[in-house]
């Protein structure tokens, strides 16, 4: 006989308490880990909520209350303080420095707590000069704010950490064997935001994401004349369509039968594409990315300008032990740095000695 357990008992297993801080709700809501499960018109917060899940199971810690926070601009106060608190901030590719950040007990955030704008000037275009001027002066402004309101009394303290994006829409299909997989090479994305309205300055001036993918798109087009089975190359009109309805499951299945994901910068040169292809055991080609801990040392190959991509995937297919070997990095990779266990125990780790996480490399 099944037993149906209430989810009121599920929730008390939790030995911590998990909100959610959004400003597209009226109000904060108490997170279920063990019943959520994403919607396509709703949140994506499948990894965090299984994250926090491999916490119960992997810290002794509890009495904690974790805020997970949305578009954290829009949210500048917490319902709570203090040494029992943990923000947990999903999305701010602005890099902010949240104005809680000496309040709480942790912060951990996705995309950092500074811009970055690339490796070195040769290699940025001047849109994307621009956006790193706009970018790091916006977060000049957010940074005095900031210094103002805690009366210039406190610096921004070392209870953070930089966390991984992690995946958004996508579904637990497990990628293929890699050597059975059908496509050589594949991307399924928006080149450009065409929801945008008729009159916006991101569709009258190119942006960094428009100028990386409309140059992928190029070198694509060129490789899939000659090559048409080793290509797939697919367009959604936006993010929002790409992960708001059906498209996510196809998204998944291609990235699923994918030996090299393509994975160009969008608004942020971190993509949440990434961390997905990386979960699938894809050999990722990317744009450079940050100094971020969970970088260093992985198994993508940055690339400097899409147009050289054809340049770059001929030696891999015509190396198949080596693109074998990238795909078994791939994943562990993604098992030790980025998955959803490996996040808890960086996250228990923090918060059994908040004071001392900063001087170890995960």
């Amino acid at each position: 006989m099944k037993v149906s357990i209430p989810a009121s008992w599920m929730m008390s297993l939790s030995r911590s308490k998990y909100v959610v801080c959004s400003p597209w709700e009226a109000k904060p809501f108490d997170l279920d880990i063990f019943t959520w499960q994403d919607n396509p018109d709703g949140y994506f917060f499948n990894y965090w909520v299984r994250v926090f899940k491999e916490f119960e199971k992997s810290s002794s810690l509890g009495g904690l209350t974790f805020y997970l926070v949305s578009n954290h601009d829009r949210v500048d106060e917490l319902p709570s303080y203090g040494d029992d608190v943990v923000a947990v901030i999903r999305s701010d590719e602005e890099c902010w420095l949240p104005p809680y950040l000496n309040k709480v007990r942790y912060v951990f955030k996705t995309y950092g707590f500074k811009p970055w704008c690339g490796a070195s000037p040769s290699e940025r275009s001047p849109a994307s000069v621009l956006k790193c001027a706009r970018d790091w002066g916006r977060w000049s402004w957010r940074y005095l704010l900031y210094l103002s309101e805690s009366g210039f009394s406190q610096r921004p303290g070392q209870r953070k950490m930089v966390v991984p994006l992690g995946y958004a829409r996508q579904t637990d299909l497990p990628g293929k064997p890699f050597q059975s997989r059908r496509y050589p090479v594949g991307f399924l994305g928006s080149i450009e935001n065409r929801d945008y309205s008729k009159f916006s300055p991101k569709r009258l001036v190119a942006s960094p994401k428009v100028i990386a993918r409309s140059r992928m798109a190029a070198s694509l087009e060129r490789m899939a004349a000659a090559a048409p089975e080793a290509v797939f190359y697919g367009t959604t009109a936006s993010f929002t369509e790409s992960t708001m309805t059906g498209a996510g499951d196809r998204y998944t299945e291609i990235m699923a039968d994918t030996k090299i994901a393509l994975s160009p910068r969008g608004s942020s040169v971190e993509t949440y594409r990434f961390f997905e292809a990386m979960r699938q055991g894809c050999v990722v080609i990317c744009d450079r990315l940050p100094p971020h801990w969970f970088y260093a040392g992985c198994p993508a190959i940055e690339i400097d300008d899409w147009r050289d991509l054809d340049a770059v995937v001929s030696p891999l297919l015509a190396e198949p032990d080596h693109l074998m070997d990238l795909h078994r990095r791939s994943l562990s990779w993604w098992d030790e740095k980025l998955s959803e266990r490996a996040v808890a125990r960086l996250i228990a780790k923090c918060l059994e000695a908040p004071g001392e996480s900063e001087k170890w490399t995960p």
